[in-house]
């Protein structure tokens, strides 16, 4: 899954260029289409991407999320509750940043208007 794996973090890195590029704090993604574009799996799940940082938050399927999943393990973390995850990992930043929410019925064309692979 070397390779395979390289793809996954190659994906997640160009986003986090963009939300840098952009002055985001941070993306959340919750489409299952482009949680399984960056991560590998089609598990019910939320991702939290930050400039510096990001974890896959897995609502149901943990273990199996795990088996199919490119990240690392300790970027996965099972947790339900999407305001719970969020206050793990969203930083509390001033003036001048915003969270990019992310969901759009065709996830390509969603990544096509970001500027995104």
């Amino acid at each position: 899954m070397g390779s395979s794996k390289n793809r996954y973090v190659d994906r997640i890195g160009h986003l986090q260029g963009v939300l840098r590029e952009r002055r985001l704090a941070g993306a959340l993604l919750f489409y299952q289409g482009d949680i399984l574009y960056y991560t590998g799996t089609a598990q019910p799940a939320y991702f939290v991407v930050l400039p510096d940082d990001y974890r896959l938050f897995v609502r149901r399927g943990y273990a199996f999320a795990c088996m199919e999943c490119a990240l690392d393990s300790e970027r996965v973390v099972a947790e339900s509750s999407i305001a719970v995850g969020a206050r793990l990992k969203l930083p509390r930043r001033g003036c001048g940043y915003f969270l990019g929410l992310i969901y759009v019925v065709k996830p390509k064309l969603s990544r096509y208007s970001m500027g995104l692979r």
